[in-house]
């Protein structure tokens, strides 16, 4: 139990580590290029569908986008430096990462922001490392006990559906983080 504590406050303490690409498993290649995969990043957190595009005079990555209920198609996992935009298109073009262990990972609140609907009270912007963003969601539920005629809340993290936490301590504690900022800005009067 020790060993997971000491694990977990490593990854969630400042860092000056980068987002290391630890895992990248091909869903589309042609030839020798890979052209859609799944990517780990530090053996803790997975993109799902970040896909690879080579032009004559450039490559680039499209990251996945999540659906809303208008059609309306949101980017909720977005590249903020240039440094990791570099590794991956290395790692899609030579396709050879290094086997790493669990690596610290520097995780910052980066924007909560209230919403006006009620069952999805709050977006949060949670920034790993300073090189990864993804947006979350706060979901809150309200169930009726028809017996006694009382109401319960509770409140979720909603996850995009191309993101998936690697290390369940670790996705605790990042539900927690954004549970905590969730409420704090949803509380707020404009």
């Amino acid at each position: 139990m020790l060993k997971k504590a000491i694990i977990i406050i490593a990854l969630i303490q400042n860092s000056a580590f980068a987002l290391e690409i630890t895992n990248l498993k091909p869903t589309e290649c042609v030839g020798k290029i890979c052209q859609s995969a799944n990517v780990t990043f530090s053996n803790v957190i997975t993109i799902y569908d970040v896909k690879y595009v080579k032009t004559e005079d450039n490559s680039h990555l499209i990251m996945p986008l999540t659906s809303g209920r208008a059609k309306n198609q949101y980017s909720n996992v977005r590249i903020e430096s240039k440094t990791l935009h570099d590794k991956l298109i290395d790692a899609f073009q030579n396709r050879k990462i290094e086997k790493k262990d669990i690596l610290p990972i520097d995780v910052r609140v980066l924007s909560a922001r209230k919403l006006l609907s009620d069952f999805r009270i709050a977006n949060v912007n949670i920034l790993f490392d300073g090189e990864l963003l993804v947006t979350f969601g706060l979901l809150r539920l309200t169930t009726i006990n028809y017996r006694t005629k009382t109401p319960t809340i509770s409140e979720f993290v909603s996850i995009p559906k191309n993101f998936k936490f690697q290390s369940p301590i670790f996705e605790n504690k990042i539900k927690k983080l954004i549970k905590r900022e969730g409420l704090r800005v949803s509380k707020k009067t404009k």
